[in-house]
């Protein structure tokens, strides 16, 4: 009888430390990476009445343990820079940094946590919640000529395959994130020089028909087709306003009763104005362009070969910002000129009150000089095939001599006496860029031309970080660049249950690798190896399932009845058993 009094209590007192873990849960739903508990029981004991195994009655029950639900909680959104989520099971490696009264760090104690609320300290440290401890990663590097180079984490093959204490040694190599080295973006120099797009195959005087009549028999019509193309001779003219085409008239209809026609005085020079207008015909500035059929002359006037040849000036440029060893904007261009379709000349332009001279080091191994007095270069030529792709690069000198030599590598002098190598590229872009897959091309229809650097970046000033998916650090700069300040490996632990709790308010657990590392599965890139990607500008909530703990609450609140019920039941016949004596 006294048995079942005790037996009551002790589903009394385990049943109501049950209801103190629900309540618990339910009082953390909304703190961030809060992770519920949950109680299991057991048999305290038993009775034996006899010594049959049968025959025993059990003395109660009893807490057997308080097991924390690690799983993940529920991800909202927060919208702040500096807040991130897991969406897996991993967790971000955190230290308690010890400093001397000099502010040096003499030892640090490392945790893991899963709650990512960070923000940036004055010193630029990266630090989370009240407990202020400190961001773990690897750390970027800034090289001697101002790159930023991401540290690498160990691809999910590599961490499985390394033994304990190369994970050991990984774990103890990440840094404590500080952004002080970052707050400037160091300029650099552009590389490339890219153009893509279209040049117009039927820029120049177009081929024209004319119809003539004999003065002499109006029977006699003819039809010609003038047309026109450059020689080497013509090539005089490159990169002026007024152009020098060889032209050239072919009889194409005459009368059916009559053998060919003699055509004579069918060849000569052009040069046209950058508007269209004839400048002169056979170096001559006279109004007439005059040949004999069979003996007959005829002549054309100018304007109606203006009006025929429906010019349009062969020479198109284009300009883009390239970036100076200082840093500097500087305005930066190519011009094409068409000589006949399929074959094109350019130059590069770059403002002369700051460079005195390009040069290009080609395919033979010398080095040749653009523009200037002392200049082995004219331009570059550039040719097309049917199909309007690129077949061909070469190079022309001052006397248009054509040579077949590639360029290989520019260099710009400036007046200052500095230099910087820039590529001209019109077979390749940035990868980054929309228009990898462009290239210069030639068709008949509109030019269009566009341009873009590569390599080369203003100063700029940290304006802010966010994270990425793939637990890295991205800082925002000033001159519109980003880059890469930190990477942020993810832990995963074989059994996060097993983890020691350092503190409830930033949910923390302590995690040494030199002490735990059996325990330690790895450091893994985020969204691999079972940790889950980071989700930017949110945090992970706590995992309490509302109904679950509500239910849990119902029953215990029964179970506790039931026990005070056995207890009240046994405290009634204890007192029949008393009166009874009376």
């Amino acid at each position: 009888m006294i048995r079942s009094l005790y037996t009551g209590l002790s589903g009394l007192i385990n049943y109501q430390r049950a209801v103190d873990v629900t309540g618990n849960n339910l009082a953390n739903q909304g703190v961030i990476g809060f992770k519920s508990s949950r109680t299991t029981f057991r048999s305290a004991f038993e009775y034996a009445l006899n010594t049959k195994p049968s025959s025993s009655i059990g003395g109660g029950v009893s807490l057997n343990t308080i097991d924390r639900n690690m799983n993940p909680g529920i991800i909202e959104p927060t919208d702040v820079f500096t807040d991130v989520a897991i969406g897996g099971k991993g967790f971000f490696p955190m230290a308690n940094l010890i400093r001397d009264g000099d502010g040096n760090v003499i030892d640090k104690q490392l945790f893991l946590s899963r709650v990512g609320n960070f923000d940036i300290a004055g010193n630029n440290e990266i630090l989370q919640g009240e407990m202020r401890m400190n961001l773990l990663g690897l750390q970027s590097k800034v090289d001697a000529e101002g790159h930023i180079i991401p540290g690498k984490i160990p691809t999910a093959t590599e961490m499985i395959e390394m033994t304990d204490q190369e994970k050991i040694d990984f774990y103890n190599s990440l840094e404590a994130i500080d952004l002080s080295n970052f707050s400037v973006m160091h300029p650099l120099a552009s590389t490339d020089f890219n153009v893509y797009g279209n040049l117009n195959s039927s820029c120049g005087p177009s081929p024209s028909l004319f119809e003539l009549t004999s003065a002499v028999d109006e029977d006699k019509k003819y039809k010609i087709r003038i047309s026109f193309d450059k020689s080497q001779d013509d090539m005089g003219t490159m990169f002026k306003d007024d152009k020098q085409y060889s032209w050239k008239i072919d009889l194409v209809e005459w009368p059916s009763d009559q053998d060919k026609p003699v055509i004579s005085d069918i060849e000569g020079t052009m040069n046209f104005s950058r508007t269209g207008s004839i400048v002169s015909i056979d170096g001559s500035e006279e109004n007439l362009l005059g040949f004999t059929i069979d003996g007959e002359e005829y002549t054309l006037k100018k304007s109606e070969l203006e009006n025929a040849f429906d010019y349009e000036f062969p020479q198109y440029s284009i300009s883009q910002n390239i970036i100076s060893n200082k840093g500097e904007l500087i305005e930066t261009g190519v011009t094409f000129e068409m000589l006949n379709p399929g074959s094109w000349v350019y130059k590069p332009n770059l403002p002369y009150d700051i460079t005195s001279k390009v040069e290009v080091i080609c395919s033979d191994g010398n080095t040749y000089t653009f523009g200037n007095e002392e200049g082995n270069l004219k331009a570059g030529m550039i040719s097309f095939g049917s199909d309007g792709q690129q077949t061909a690069l070469k190079m022309v000198t001052p006397d248009n001599e054509i040579l077949d030599i590639t360029p290989e590598k520019y260099i710009v002098t400036f007046t200052d006496g500095s230099t910087q190598e820039l590529n001209i590229n019109f077979n390749s872009a940035d990868s980054s860029s929309s228009a990898k897959n462009e290239k210069l091309s030639e068709w008949s229809s509109d030019t269009v031309l566009n341009a873009f650097q590569n390599g080369g970046r203003t100063i700029g000033t940290l304006n802010d970080i966010n994270f990425d998916s793939s637990g890295n650090i991205v800082g925002n700069y000033s001159n519109g660049e980003s880059a890469v300040l930190a990477r942020i490996p993810l832990v995963q632990v074989l059994s996060p249950e097993a983890l020691k709790v350092y503190d409830l308010n930033t949910n923390s657990f302590e995690f040494d690798p030199d002490r735990d590392i059996e325990n330690l599965n790895g450091l893994f890139r985020a969204g691999e190896g079972g940790t889950g990607n980071m989700v930017p500008k949110a945090l992970e909530y706590s995992n309490v399932n509302t109904a679950k703990e509500m239910t849990n609450l119902i029953m215990y609140q029964r179970l506790l009845q039931f026990n005070a019920r056995s207890v009240q039941t046994a405290d009634a016949i204890l007192q029949e058993a008393v009166q009874l004596k009376r």
